[in-house]
């Protein structure tokens, strides 16, 4: 058993929420606590992967619209950022990757059928590189990797990893609404492969984000053998902090 460090739910803009991801994870020591936090995005945005070329969106669109733009330390593609629910766990290197990768989809998988949601996951590992040469879809649903979460074969999941000195983090966006589909009103090109909806819709089974959240906490719990979560909160000064953009 362990104990966690949680941040209360709060909503931040893209790159406030990438600097915080971040910062945590760079500043993690071997005694660290794991993290968890769960948050949101004001005003909506546009991420995109570590690598990803920023040449493929429309900035003058973007900056029309209103809409934050943000690169993300992890890697994989494109997420447009509405109403979802984004998670963050910053966990020491003790546990590999591929685990807690596997290990968080599956206190996922558990959340939502405590809700009434039937979710499966990827079993097999794709060649992503393969497949994103292939796609045209610059969003990161286009494809799942393995251990992804799913709803009726569509990715509903989306989560990307990056290793640091004594941490590995990874964060991700759980679909509640079909928001992620305005990705392809900001790309240079009108070709995009994402044009069906498919996402979990708590308001079918009279729950809101509020119950999604306790019930992620207590599957995470579970599957990770938590003691107990310490809260802990956001500092005053946090938009001082260097943010992870371009």
């Amino acid at each position: 058993m362990s104990d966690w460090t949680i941040y209360p739910y709060s909503k931040f803009s893209a790159r406030l929420n990438m600097a915080i991801d971040h910062s945590l994870a760079s500043r993690f020591s071997p005694d660290s606590l794991p993290v968890l936090r769960f948050y949101g995005w004001v005003p909506h945005a546009i991420t995109i992967g570590f690598h990803q070329n920023k040449d493929a969106f429309n900035p003058d669109k973007i900056h029309e619209s209103g809409i934050d733009f943000a690169r993300r330390p992890t890697g994989g593609r494109a997420i447009f950022h509405g109403n979802e629910l984004t998670y963050a766990i910053i966990h020491p290197l003790s546990l590999n990757k591929t685990e807690l990768y596997r290990m968080s989809h599956m206190a996922f998988i558990d959340a939502f059928k405590e809700l009434g949601f039937d979710l499966d996951y990827q079993r097999k590992q794709i060649d992503l590189n393969a497949a994103y040469k292939q796609n045209d879809s610059y969003s990161c649903f286009a494809n799942s990797a393995q251990f992804e979460v799913s709803l009726q074969q569509e990715k509903v999941i989306g989560s990307a990893q990056r290793v640091y000195s004594h941490s590995i983090l990874q964060h991700g966006s759980i679909m509640i609404s079909d928001d992620y589909l305005k990705l392809a009103n900001f790309v240079q090109t009108k070709y995009d492969l994402m044009q069906s909806a498919t996402f979990i819709d708590l308001h079918s089974k009279n729950k809101q984000l509020d119950d999604l959240i306790k019930a992620c906490k207590k599957a995470l719990r579970h599957h990770f053998s938590i003691d107990r979560y310490i809260e802990n909160t956001y500092s005053p000064d946090l938009h001082n902090l260097v943010e992870f953009v371009e």
